[in-house]
């Protein structure tokens, strides 16, 4: 009975870790936001998003080989199922709007996890020098990743929207 008792004991634990492991992409990354404070914090930072994109200058912009980065404004790293990364700060507001209509919508998202600007740096360096936001899905949703004007690697499955360089527009190097 006790040899019973022991094996079911550790099948749980196993289990309950196993699900704890696949619980999110980003599990213990950030601070997780509460289920029945999601909703308030997805509508916060929609606004506060689309709120960015009235100061938005396209010569505020400065393209280089790692990427497009805004001189003058400021949007959090956005990572989406460990495999999109989004910065909302070097783009127009039409693009970050699709964003926000596609990617920050509650029935979509399963969790969210906030990293603060220390630790999101040291982990995604100067992309993460403010905050940045982690985002796992709910598996049973499909989402259309390429907005926000992120590429796609069709080999990797990953992509960003770190360069946004229209033609014309000059690249620095380092």
């Amino acid at each position: 009975m006790k040899i019973i008792l022991s094996i079911l004991l550790i099948l749980s634990s196993v289990v309950a870790f196993a699900q704890k492991k696949n619980r999110s992409y980003y599990s213990g990354l950030g601070k997780e936001i509460a289920n029945e404070k999601l909703k308030v914090y997805l509508d916060s930072l929609k606004t506060s998003l689309l709120t960015d994109t009235v100061n938005f200058k396209r010569s505020d912009l400065v393209h280089t080989s790692t990427g497009t980065r805004n001189t003058k404004l400021t949007s959090p790293l956005i990572k989406v199922n460990g495999k999109f990364s989004y910065k909302l700060d070097i783009i127009e507001g039409n693009k970050v709007a699709e964003f926000t209509e596609q990617l920050l919508d509650y029935e979509l998202i399963d969790r969210v996890a906030v990293v603060e600007p220390k630790a999101s740096q040291a982990i995604y360096g100067s992309l993460g020098e403010h905050v940045t936001i982690l985002i796992t899905t709910k598996k049973t949703r499909k989402f259309n990743p390429q907005v926000a004007g992120l590429v796609l690697d069709k080999k990797s499955g990953y992509g960003d929207n770190f360069s946004q360089r229209k033609q014309g527009e000059i690249l620095l190097s380092h």
